[in-house]
């Protein structure tokens, strides 16, 4: 059985990771609705993992945060379009993650507050930065793993059969 690699979005060319979450035309309006990067080109041969590393060491903190969660909304609206769910437009994507970011600082300042005026009472809180950093590293080592995975079937005579 042959497998359509064909992106969901576009229908033009093969969807890689990057392309899914970065480079898909149907992406455009999201790419430069984002200040902070938008003369960035990036060619669809280019890993996600390369894409991501750079990112990390160019923005600020601020700024990877928000990235970080415009990428993974591109990807929830991608799995949308897959399982035909119902799909807002691009323009959606960076003023809803802007919109999560602030209602979880927002939830984040609330609970510091809480446990300042009320003592250490929750001994397992989750500081954001150490947050980031875990899942900057598990998005580093699985795309790292994907990224892997990817080349080594481009270079066998593999077949993926997916259902």
């Amino acid at each position: 059985m042959d497998v359509d690699d064909m992106c969901v979005g576009c229908y033009r060319k093969p969807e890689t990771t990057l392309h899914a979450i970065w480079n898909c035309p149907n992406l455009r309006r999201v790419r430069f609705s984002i200040p902070f990067v938008r003369n960035q080109s990036w060619n669809d041969m280019a890993s996600a993992f390369d894409f991501f590393l750079f990112q990390e060491n160019i923005l600020d903190k601020k700024e990877m945060e928000l990235m970080c969660v415009i990428l993974w909304r591109c990807w929830w609206r991608r799995n949308q379009l897959i399982h035909n769910a119902g799909v807002r437009s691009e323009e959606e994507v960076v003023e809803w993650a802007e919109n999560f970011l602030e209602e979880f600082h927002k939830t984040e300042k609330k609970i510091s507050e809480k446990n300042i005026a009320n003592g250490p009472m929750v001994k397992n809180i989750v500081r954001w930065e150490r947050l980031m950093e875990r899942v900057s590293k598990l998005i580093r080592m699985r795309l790292y793993v994907v990224t892997g995975i990817l080349s080594a079937l481009e270079s066998s005579s593999v077949t993926i059969m997916v259902k």
